[in-house]
C-alpha cells in the first residue's frame, strides 16, 4: 500500500488547511495509507480527519527552523512514506529540503494563493521547487504567474482547483427570496481571515456608502484575527463609520454550513486569491456571489449571470455590486441561487480533484 504523508503548518481554520484535510480523507477513501504531519498545535479540523481514520502528528520544537527540519526528518525516517504532499509556502520549502535527504520520495508541493510580490523569500521558495517532483497550483492565474517568472518549472506544474463536499454544503431546504423580500432585510455573508488581502477596510467603507443610500441590510464576517495591527485599523474604522449595528465579526466555527444557509448573498472583497474555498462553498449552498474581478474569480462568477464582479480597489464599485444585488427582483435572485447549485455540483465534485492527485502519486 502506498504511504502518503501530508505536510502543513497546522490544522487551523484556513482554506489551505481545509483542502489538505479534504485531500487526506479522499486519498484514505481511495485505498492509500495517509497521515497528516504538522508543526503548530492548532487542531480546528482534527475531528474531521479522526472520523475518517487519517493519522495525525504534530512535532514539537517548531522553532527554530533548523530544529523543525530535524524533527520532520526524524518522522520521515520513521514512517518511510512513498509520497510527501506539502501545502503552504514554508511546508513546501521544507519538503524540497527533505527531498535532498530522501531522494526516493515523490514530493508534491502546492501553491494555494496568488504571489503578488517576487521578493527574496518568494524567489528562494521557487528556487527550491526545482527539487520537487510536481508543483500543484490551485488557480490558473498563479500557474500562469509561475510559468512567466520561472519557465524552468513549467514541466513540473499542473492546476488542480479546489473541491467541495457538495452534499454537506448544500442547503437542506430551498432558499426562497420571496419570503426574504417580505422581511425587507438582506443578509450579507463574508468568510475569510481579517487580513489586508481580504480588503476589510474598503469593504466597510462600501457598507457605509450603501447604508447612506437607504438600503436595509446586515453583514456577518466570519474569520480569524491574524494581524493585530490590521485588526486595530478594522476596529477604528468600525467606530468611525458607526457600523457596529450593521456589521458583525465572528470567529471561525466548525458548523460553517449553517452560517452559509442563514445568509442571502455571499461577498468576498479580496484584492487577490487563489481558488477561494469560500466562493466554492457559498455556491454549493446556493448563494449568489459578489467578488472582485481578480485572479480566477471570473472562472466561477459571471458578472450579472450568477453574481456580480467589482473592482476591489474601488469602494464605489463594491458598493454598487451590493446595491445591484439588492435591487434584483426575488425571482432573479432565486434563479441565480439555483444556477450556482447546479454549477457547483458539476465543477466542484471530488472525483476530478482526487483523480488528478492520484495521477501525480502513481
Amino acid at each position: 500500500m502506498t504511504k502518503i504523508l501530508c505536510l502543513i503548518e497546522s490544522l487551523a481554520s484556513g482554506g489551505a488547511e481545509r483542502q489538505m484535510v479534504n485531500l487526506a480523507c479522499l486519498l484514505q477513501n481511495n485505498g492509500f495509507e495517509v497521515s497528516i504531519l504538522c508543526y503548530y498545535q492548532n487542531e480546528f479540523f482534527l475531528p474531521i480527519i479522526q472520523q475518517k481514520g487519517v493519522r495525525y502528528e504534530c512535532v514539537s520544537h517548531a522553532k527554530p527552523i533548523i530544529r523543525r527540519l530535524f524533527d520532520l526528518n526524524r518522522v520521515l525516517y520513521r514512517e518511510k512514506p512513498d509520497v510527501l504532499i506539502a501545502f503552504m509556502n514554508t511546508p513546501s520549502t521544507l519538503a524540497c529540503l527533505l527531498k535532498w535527504i530522501h531522494p526516493q520520495i515523490n514530493v508534491i508541493v502546492s501553491e494555494r494563493n496568488y504571489s503578488v510580490q517576487n521578493d527574496v523569500r518568494q524567489r528562494l521558495k521557487f528556487f527550491m521547487y526545482r527539487f520537487a517532483d510536481h508543483i500543484v497550483s490551485n488557480s490558473y492565474t498563479q500557474a500562469m504567474n509561475i510559468k512567466d517568472r520561472y519557465k524552468n518549472l513549467s514541466d513540473k506544474l499542473c492546476v488542480i482547483t479546489n473541491w467541495v463536499d457538495v452534499k454537506r454544503f448544500k442547503r437542506e431546504t430551498v432558499r426562497t427570496y420571496w419570503e426574504n423580500e417580505k422581511l425587507g432585510m438582506t443578509r450579507f455573508l463574508v468568510v475569510g481571515r481579517r487580513v489586508e488581502q481580504k480588503n476589510v477596510i474598503r469593504f466597510l467603507e462600501a457598507v457605509a456608502h450603501v447604508r447612506q443610500r437607504g438600503y436595509n441590510f446586515v453583514v456577518k464576517w466570519v474569520g480569524p484575527i491574524v494581524d493585530a495591527l490590521y485588526y486595530e485599523q478594522i476596529r477604528e474604522t468600525m467606530e468611525k463609520l458607526e457600523l457596529n449595528n450593521i456589521v458583525q465579526f465572528e470567529d471561525p466555527m466548525v458548523d460553517i454550513v449553517s452560517v452559509y444557509s442563514s445568509a442571502d448573498v455571499f461577498c468576498l472583497p479580496s484584492i487577490y486569491e487563489g481558488t477561494s474555498n469560500a466562493i466554492c462553498e457559498a455556491m454549493c449552498n446556493g448563494l449568489p456571489v459578489l467578488c472582485g474581478n481578480i485572479c480566477d474569480n471570473s472562472r466561477w462568477v459571471e458578472d450579472q449571470v450568477n453574481g456580480f464582479l467589482f473592482n476591489p480597489y474601488d469602494v464605489q464599485s463594491i458598493a454598487q455590486a451590493m446595491m445591484n444585488f439588492m435591487d434584483l427582483p426575488p425571482e432573479r435572485k432565486q434563479e441565480i441561487s439555483e444556477r450556482n447549485i447546479a454549477f457547483s455540483e458539476d465543477v466542484f465534485a471530488p472525483e476530478q480533484f482526487v483523480s488528478k492527485y492520484i495521477a501525480l502519486i502513481e
